[in-house]
């Protein structure tokens, strides 16, 4: 018959697992009661069992399906050793790296002779606690030391025990898409499951086989930042000039083409002159095809690209382009706000003054910094 493979964790004396023909089982209270482990593992004989001593993963060796290795059992042993259950926990993350990968060997014409199993996620690993006996969703928030903010992920939360992979990026205002990596640190996270909550810290380490220039870093995310911000205040531009043409046509369509000739002239320039602005700033000409030529607009996130491929200190060259995008978003900033202190102020007033309701009104776009 099989021999059933038993290993007693190191630590917690009450989280065992068991090998067997069929896969393997967990007990969390001292082999008084079992459950099947399934998440990510077949119904495989488990020939051998060990708990890595120094990165806590349960490796198993299965016969014909290879090796596999449960990463990072610490929570099992926090289950095991009595955890509350009743609430949202959050366990203590094992300390993340930040793992530069260059391309694997061979990547681009491998055909059958390579074969690459699934690996550990990258990032920290976030395991936590769902009380309820139903799916539900959460929501982690990832705060630095001064509660700012830098990531939020959401998703479904299984009864019990669940995991997520943090990728250690950030998100950056702006650059929708873009996320460069966290500086290293210790990160506050938060898990809610309905309204409860639970927090834990997270270290974020460097790839020890690289220098960290952190000082660097700093620079680089100062730059992405700043180039994120000039790209929201090129599309609240945006939004108001869009703005500004649906008042216009509703405004036009109240008055109807009956009304005082100056006020109907007075709204059908405006509505060209917007419209001009739009696709000059931001859309480009309206036509079948490509169209040519370029817009104000896309020269404010073209540095972002550049300045997200490393993080080492803007080069010179990516020093000229947030120049040129910040000329740019200076150049929409004082054209959308000569457009709306000018025509469409004096459209406003023509609205009121003869008697219908103005479109809304915005106050000056802050010039960028």
């Amino acid at each position: 018959g099989f021999l059933h493979v038993v290993e007693e964790d190191p630590v917690e004396p009450d989280l065992v697992f068991l090998g067997s023909e069929f896969g393997l089982y967990v007990s969390l209270n001292g082999g008084g009661s079992w459950v099947r482990w399934t998440h990510g593992l077949p119904a495989a004989p488990v020939r051998d069992l060990v708990v890595h001593t120094r990165d806590h993963d349960l490796v198993i060796a299965t016969h014909g399906r290879g090796a596999y290795v449960l990463d990072d059992v610490r929570p099992l042993r926090a289950l095991a050793g009595g955890a509350e259950r009743s609430r949202v926990r959050l366990f203590d993350p094992p300390p993340a790296l930040q793992v530069e990968i260059a391309e694997a060997i061979g990547y681009r014409s491998v055909g059958h002779a390579m074969f690459f199993g699934e690996m550990r996620p990258a990032g920290a690993l976030l395991s936590f606690w769902n009380p309820g006996r139903e799916r539900g969703r959460y929501r982690m928030i990832i705060r630095d030391a001064d509660g700012r903010t830098l990531r939020s992920l959401r998703g479904a939360a299984a009864p019990g025990l669940n995991r997520v992979a943090w990728d250690l990026r950030m998100d950056v205002e702006g650059a929708a898409g873009l996320r460069p990596p966290a500086l290293a640190g210790v990160y506050s996270v938060t898990v809610a499951i309905g309204g409860d909550s639970a927090s834990a810290d997270v270290e974020v380490r460097p790839d020890p086989r690289r220098p960290y220039d952190r000082a660097g870093r700093v620079a680089k995310l100062e730059a992405l930042e700043r180039v994120g911000r000039w790209g929201s205040l090129a599309d609240e531009a945006r939004r108001r000039v869009s703005t500004a043409r649906t008042g216009v046509t509703a405004a036009r369509e109240t008055v109807g083409p009956d009304a005082d000739g100056a006020l109907v002239a007075e709204l059908r320039e405006l509505d060209s002159l917007l419209r001009a602005a739009e696709e000059e700033l931001f859309t480009g000409p309206s036509c079948q095809g490509i169209c040519g030529g370029t817009t104000v607009a896309a020269s404010v996130r073209r540095p972002l690209g550049p300045l997200g491929s490393s993080g080492d200190p803007p080069t010179a060259n990516e020093r000229l382009m947030m120049d040129q995008a910040r000329a740019a978003a200076t150049e929409i900033v004082s054209r959308v706000n000569a457009l709306f202190d000018g025509p469409v102020a004096s459209a406003r007033r023509a609205l009121r003054d003869a008697g219908y309701t103005p479109f809304r009104e915005s106050p000056p776009l802050e010039p960028p910094r």
